[in-house]
């Protein structure tokens, strides 16, 4: 009976150990597409200034920090904005890529100045969010959340 128990414990371990294991080529399958190229890599987004979100109300400005970078050439960024839950997310800016590489980072960096709606009501949400895109087409987004009371 007690090697019984010992060959489930270790039948039970492996399993558990396998289970944990990722696919040693889940990073390729995620950031590439093949034929394609690479996908860029959205590091953070973040929001600069105000240095505190809490105190925003609509009409005020807003700087998000992007830091992102790609193994293939970036060809643009582009902002978009969702203000409200019931809004149309549009377009409000496209910006050419130009290099700012930190090598702090070891990023790019680029600061996104975008207007808060004056004729919304707060509560509300406004959903900024980035696209950076590659030459090759792909593209990877990312998002942040504005509160206004």
């Amino acid at each position: 009976m007690k090697i019984f128990k010992n060959i489930l414990f270790v039948a039970a371990a492996a399993g558990m150990l396998m289970a944990c294991e990722q696919e040693p080529d889940q990073w390729l399958q995620d950031n590439i597409q093949e034929g394609r190229g690479y996908f860029p890599v959205v590091a953070s987004l973040a929001v600069a200034s105000p240095a505190s979100t809490s105190t925003l109300k609509p009409g005020d400005p807003v700087t998000l920090d992007l830091r992102y970078w790609s193994l293939d050439p970036i060809q643009e960024v582009r902002l978009y904005a969702k203000p409200g839950a019931n809004a149309p997310e549009t377009l409000v800016a496209t910006t050419p890529y130009v290099p700012a590489y930190s090598t702090v980072t070891r990023t790019d960096s680029l600061l996104l100045n975008y207007q808060l709606p004056a004729g919304i009501t707060p509560p509300a949400t406004v959903t900024l969010r980035t696209e950076v895109v590659n030459q090759n087409t792909l593209t990877k987004s990312s998002s942040v959340n504005i509160n206004l009371r």
